[in-house]
C-alpha cells in the first residue's frame, strides 16, 4: 500500500516538470535543385530545375519551378545542347546525346552557377518486354519481363520507366521513383530480367505500355538506392523539398539533385487482360 501511495505523491511533480521551449532555427538560403536526364533519345532528355523549401516553408518546391535559367549541356566534342522550358516549365531539347564520352551540364540563373559532368555509358538495347497477369482470390498482381543483351563479363546497372495508356488516359511512373537493378542480381548469361510490375490494366481494355530500358552507371544506382532506403521516393514527393535535403553523394556542383547521362531503348507493345 506504501508504494501506491508513494506513486500519487509523485505524480504531480512529472507534470509540473512540463515546459515548452520554443527553438529557432536557422534558415539556410535556398539552393536550385536539378533533376536532369540527357539521353539518347531526345524525347527521354529533360532539367527540371527548382528551389529547395525551406524548414518553416509550406509551399513544396513544385511551386517554386525555375523557368528563367540559361540551360545547355556539352557533349563530347564541345558542342551545345540548348534546353529551353516548355508549358509546365520543364526545360527539353530536340538533340539527341547519341555519342559515348564525358557530357557536361551548365546552369546560369542570376547569381547561380550549377555544373554537373557524367560518362555517358555504352548502348544496351531492349529486344522485347512481356508482362503477365496473376490473378489471386480477390487481387491480381502483373509480373514483367524483360529481354536485353547483358555483357557477362561487365557489372552493369540498369534503370526502367514505362508510360502506360489506356481509354485515353495516360499515366508514368515518375522519374523520382525509378526501377533500378544491376546484373548482380541475376545471372548474366541469361538477357532477360523478371520483377513485380507496378501498374492497372481495366479489364477486356486494349492497354498500351511504352518501356524504358536505361543503361546507367554505379553512381547513379548508388543515388537512388539511397534515396530509396532514405524513404524519399513516393509519388508526388521529391527528397529535395527541405533545407536539409535526403541528398546523397551527387555529381552536382553548387546545387543538389542529380544529373544522369543513360542511353535508352524503348518499345510500345498493347496488352489486354479480364476475365
Amino acid at each position: 500500500m506504501k508504494k501506491y501511495i508513494l506513486i500519487f505523491i509523485l505524480l504531480p511533480f512529472f507534470f509540473a516538470c512540463e515546459k515548452k521551449v520554443n527553438l529557432k532555427l536557422e534558415e539556410m538560403p535556398p539552393t536550385i535543385v536539378v533533376e536532369s536526364i540527357i539521353s539518347s533519345d531526345a524525347q527521354e532528355s529533360f532539367v527540371k530545375l527548382s528551389w529547395s523549401k525551406g524548414l518553416t516553408s509550406s509551399n513544396g518546391h513544385n511551386d517554386k519551378l525555375i523557368s528563367d535559367a540559361q540551360v545547355i549541356v556539352v557533349d563530347p566534342q564541345g558542342n551545345d545542347i540548348i534546353f529551353t522550358p516548355d508549358a509546365s516549365k520543364v526545360y527539353r531539347t530536340t538533340t539527341p546525346a547519341l555519342q559515348t564520352g564525358i557530357y557536361r551540364l551548365k546552369i546560369d540563373k542570376d547569381s547561380h552557377h550549377v555544373l554537373a559532368t557524367k560518362q555517358m555509358p555504352r548502348a544496351v538495347v531492349l529486344n522485347d518486354f512481356d508482362i503477365k497477369e496473376i490473378r489471386h482470390d480477390e487481387w491480381r498482381d502483373y509480373e514483367l519481363e524483360l529481354f536485353f543483351q547483358d555483357d557477362p563479363n561487365q557489372k552493369d546497372y540498369y534503370m526502367i520507366t514505362y508510360t502506360q495508356t489506356s481509354s485515353g488516359h495516360e499515366w508514368r511512373e515518375d522519374y523520382l521513383r525509378p526501377v533500378l537493378f544491376s546484373d548482380t542480381d541475376y545471372d548474366t548469361q541469361a538477357q532477360r530480367y523478371k520483377m513485380s510490375y507496378y501498374g492497372y490494366f481495366p479489364d477486356n481494355t486494349p492497354t498500351r505500355v511504352k518501356m524504358r530500358l536505361y543503361h546507367i552507371d554505379k553512381q547513379v544506382f548508388d543515388y537512388f538506392e539511397t534515396l530509396d532506403k532514405l524513404g524519399d521516393m513516393g509519388f508526388g514527393s521529391s527528397p529535395f523539398t527541405t533545407s536539409v535535403p535526403g541528398n546523397p553523394n551527387s555529381v552536382i556542383e553548387n546545387g543538389i539533385g542529380y544529373f544522369i547521362a543513360a542511353p535508352v531503348s524503348r518499345i510500345t507493345k498493347e496488352f489486354s487482360f479480364g476475365d
